[in-house]
């Protein structure tokens, strides 16, 4: 869409007070408080809006050019939409743990290392949990159950079918699923395809630049790593299978082949510096691109060479090699959680030593991130595993029942869950008083004054206040006790009136008047 007209002249000196709705989506005229606005520049999808000039009130005080920007459904849009942000929020606290590094202690690319390749390990988890759907569930359990495949005509079509065969057929789930992640993570990256970072700076300020928005060349490097290792492990799924009961040099070289794309994953992510690079590089993106491509390549070749392989296959139980794979990518996880953990508490500065829990944000962000990734994997496997057990009363006696790794994982996760709410809950409780105590010292660092006064008794409000009504005359009578006081003259009336109207007003009146 064509843009709107380019934003005019501002007066007041070129002052202009940008304003920005919030995530419910205002329109521009509740932004600005203006009934009448009009667009200035952007398109349906964001813009910016003023006033429309000639109205009453098109300006704001002293002039100001008010403007608002508006971000259309940018921050919401369909319910696919959502659902797919939904199973990307690990992902995105991920990125959020890469800037909760502590300044100046840790190790950069020791941290960014440790937090990538814990990203990559997601990946890997979302692969294995449609591997255990697509592979372990259907093809290899149900399909060699009658009792699974009656009724399903959408699944018997390859119940008779080899084995081979069916892992093969069914592979195409998984790489379906790949490509699509694939395509629509390549999409928001095209909106600056006409906007490059240019090679000299045009201005001294870095936010004027278009290019400091522009992380396309970084993500699209982590993009293609990331592919890269969702087809390594689809692979390493489909081979270890079939390395259960038959070996031979094809199956040797497609191994050796995986295990080099996968390493090839984890040295460009931990080890290659040119990955950060925020300017393309036709050289640097091309490795990317080319390793992307061969893990493409090399799963085709996989999945050809268990469609053809000719060696029997072991009958029932579980996918093999499925469930260790599985138990051994949490494991990882879990060692790499408690090594950034570790690596974060030993390099902090000696002025960060006197607070236990400081500068562990990171960790916290990634064990939340893991932990949601293992819930999503599990729930998706067992609400399969319950769709095709049909009347059966508990996933665990059938046999299409999920791997047990899922169900320690699952267990894990709540268990960890339960004990940060209650010590978080402890260090609440515990901390409390020491808290109360800072607050007090900041506010007397803030307010002096009145700090002063809370040491020191009455205020010298209190003291004029007090002094002022003596002798006025107190309504029903003297205390008792005490004689009578003489009426004191009008002015004074006046002037007491008016203290205790202003002392009130305060919340500083004496509680006695005598």
């Amino acid at each position: 869409m064509a843009d709107a007209t380019p934003t005019g002249p501002t007066p007041s000196g070129g002052i202009v007070e940008l304003r920005v709705h919030g995530v419910s989506g205002a329109g521009a005229d509740q932004v600005l408080d203006r009934p009448y606005v009009h667009q200035v520049a952007g398109d349906r999808s964001g813009g910016f809006y003023r006033p429309r000039p000639g109205y009453p009130d098109s300006t704001g005080t002293d002039g100001v050019t008010l403007e608002a920007y508006r971000w259309s459904d940018l921050p919401s849009g369909t319910a696919v939409r959502t659902l797919s942000l939904v199973f990307l929020l690990p992902f995105m606290l991920c990125n959020v743990a890469l800037w909760m590094r502590p300044a100046n202690t840790v190790s950069k690319r020791g941290f960014m290392a440790l937090c990538r390749v814990l990203a990559l390990t997601l990946t890997v988890l979302y692969v294995l949990s449609i591997v255990g759907v697509a592979l372990d569930l259907i093809a290899w359990r149900c399909m060699d159950t009658p009792s699974c495949l009656a009724g399903r005509s959408w699944l018997s079509w390859l119940g008779g079918r080899p084995t081979g065969l069916r892992l093969g057929v069914l592979a195409l789930v998984p790489v379906a699923a790949i490509g699509l992640l694939w395509w629509l993570g390549a999409r928001p990256g095209h909106s600056f395809d006409a906007f490059r970072t240019p090679s000299t700076p045009a201005s001294k300020h870095q936010l004027s630049a278009v290019g400091q928005w522009d992380g396309e060349p970084l993500v699209g490097r982590l993009r293609s790593v990331h592919v890269a290792a969702a087809f390594g492990t689809l692979s390493g799924s489909l081979l270890a299978a079939r390395a259960s009961q038959h070996r031979s040099w094809v199956m040797v070289i497609l191994l050796t082949a995986t295990a080099a794309v996968l390493l090839a994953c984890l040295v460009l992510v931990t080890v290659v510096q040119s990955i950060d690079r925020t300017d393309p590089s036709p050289r640097v993106d091309g490795v990317f691109r080319g390793l992307r491509t061969i893990a493409c390549g090399v799963t085709m070749l996989v999945i050809v060479h268990v469609v053809i392989s000719p060696a029997p296959w072991p009958q029932g139980g579980a996918l093999p090699g499925y469930s260790a794979i599985v138990a051994w990518l949490f494991v990882s996880q879990t060692v790499l959680v408690a090594v950034l953990a570790v690596l974060v508490i030993w390099r902090r500065g000696g002025g960060q030593r006197r607070s236990p829990i400081r500068a562990l944000g990171a960790p916290v962000f990634m064990t939340i991130s893991a932990g949601l990734a293992v819930a999503f994997s599990a729930e998706l496997v067992y609400r399969v595993a319950d769709l095709l057990d049909r009347e059966g009363t508990t996933a665990d006696g059938l046999e299409t029942s999920p791997p047990l790794a899922y169900k320690w994982a699952i267990f894990g996760f709540f268990l960890a869950v339960v004990i940060a709410l209650l010590v978080a809950g402890l260090v609440t409780r515990l901390t409390r008083r020491g808290r109360r105590r800072a607050a007090r010292a900041i506010v007397a660092a803030d307010f002096p004054a009145a700090a002063g006064r809370a040491r020191g008794g009455p205020g010298p409000l209190h003291r004029t206040v007090g002094t002022a009504l003596r002798g006025v005359r107190r309504p029903g009578g003297a205390r008792p006790g005490h004689q009578r006081a003489r009426p004191a003259p009008a002015p004074t009336r006046r002037r007491g009136a008016a203290l205790r109207r202003s002392a009130g007003r305060h919340g500083q009146l004496p509680d006695r008047v005598g």
